[in-house]
């Protein structure tokens, strides 16, 4: 894909605060730090925040970036979390400073810890998050997806697309929200929530891969009201999960679903048994070509 060149914005310098002597490099540009302040809507429309994460991204994160930006829907705010990079991701970021809310570099604690901070940046009224790589399926799903958002609604999720090594994808249809003790049934890539509701709960810094599952669990138990869109709305890349990190996946999302339900019996069975599928994928990718095994997974 090649996205170089397709936008002409001059560069600006960069801020950088250092709390004491020796402390951890902090580094933070975009509008807000320019002085152009949050960003307002015009009318009626809600301000959708699109939160990037990355960390040494330097190769995809323009994909995302272009794609944020290359939206219909006018009322977006943009912030990227950079987790201290050590490539050239922040000369990336810094290109595109005049057109970003906010970012801002420093090491963190993971993934989920890096989300936290953009959602203590968040200014809109809704929520999503398009981690460096992933974009969205075309340049119209925002305004096509607030469009679609029932007045009650508090999280709105909708299918994604799986992009595999070799050209092989796979669209994935959302499930209903009711089979959720089966697994994440919908990407957090292809999910809204209202700001509000997601600055009072986050994610569990202290789970390393499943927060986002028990976050939605979480708000699932308390019958927070979720819409379930028909529409694509984004392109990730397929995890590149080593098999252990599989297994540790199922697992969690296994004592998570076990945890806020009151039918153990039937969540161990179909765990179990999805569980032996995952170790005998894992098996399969050890013996296979990869293209032959990305071509399997796309399936």
């Amino acid at each position: 894909m090649n996205i170089s060149g397709q936008h002409d914005i001059p560069s600006v310098p960069l801020r950088e605060e250092h709390a004491t002597p020796g402390a951890t490099r902090r580094l933070e540009g975009g509008m807000r730090v320019n002085g152009q302040g949050l960003h307002r809507p015009a009318g009626d429309t809600p301000v959708v925040t699109v939160v990037t994460v990355v960390r040494n991204g330097e190769s995809f994160l323009e994909w995302t970036i272009l794609s944020v930006l290359g939206q219909t829907y006018d009322e977006v705010e943009f912030i990227v979390i950079d987790g201290g990079s050590t490539d050239g991701t922040l000369d990336v970021v810094r290109r595109y400073d005049p057109k970003i809310d906010y970012w801002i570099s420093e090491p963190d604690k993971g993934i989920y810890d890096a989300m936290n901070k953009g959602i203590d940046r968040a200014g809109g009224e809704w929520v999503l998050f398009l981690n460096a790589g992933d974009v969205f399926c075309d340049s119209e799903v925002l305004k096509s997806v607030v469009q679609d958002i029932p007045p009650d609604a508090e999280v709105v999720y909708g299918g994604h697309q799986e992009d595999y090594e070799g050209g092989y994808r796979s669209i994935r249809t959302a499930g209903p929200i009711s089979d959720l003790w089966k697994g994440m049934i919908f990407s957090h890539q292809a999910m809204l929530v209202k700001t509000s509701l997601i600055k009072r709960y986050k994610f569990n810094v202290a789970s390393r891969i499943a927060a986002d599952y028990e976050f939605i669990y979480s708000l699932y138990q308390q019958r927070r009201r979720f819409h379930r869109s028909q529409i694509v709305i984004s392109r990730v890349l397929a995890d590149g999960f080593s098999a252990s990190r599989n297994l540790r996946l199922t697992l969690d999302q296994w004592r998570i679903a076990r945890n806020y339900t009151d039918q153990p019996v039937m969540i161990d069975l179909y765990h179990l048994t999805k569980l032996a599928g995952v170790c005998i994928k894992n098996m399969l990718k050890k013996v296979m070509p990869r293209r032959v095994s990305a071509y399997l997974r796309s399936r």
